[in-house]
């Protein structure tokens, strides 16, 4: 009973969704924002601009490294296994790889077992 991705799903993914939340996020934030009154954080409106362009590009940066990294035709159809990677493992990558991802995680659940 697998749902197979639109191929709108496979452009956007959780596009539509996070920008909505991110609109809803902003709205309450600047509400709140009228109603606690913050004091500034700084004066100096160059540093705030450098700030903002920065952070800008830094976006640009992982959204255009992000539509490079995985073409439009594989989005949707890697993940078909819960993080225990059974299926998936065998299916995109191959079994010695599956076994070394076996020995990493159980040596760092050792690992984890010694601070418990």
């Amino acid at each position: 009973m697998n749902k197979q991705p639109t191929r709108l799903s496979k452009i956007f993914g959780s596009g539509p969704f996070g920008l909505a939340i991110s609109i809803i996020l902003f709205f309450v934030a600047n509400w709140l924002n009228k109603r606690i009154d913050l004091p500034l954080l700084s004066n100096n409106r160059f540093l705030l601009n450098s700030i903002f362009l920065v952070s800008i590009l830094m976006t640009l940066a992982v959204i255009i490294w992000s539509v490079k990294s995985l073409p439009t035709a594989d989005r949707g159809g890697l993940c078909d296994a819960g993080t225990d990677g059974s299926r998936l493992g065998k299916k995109i990558r191959g079994d010695h790889q599956v076994r070394e991802a076996e020995l990493l995680t159980g040596y760092i659940k050792g690992e984890l077992k010694k601070f418990a």
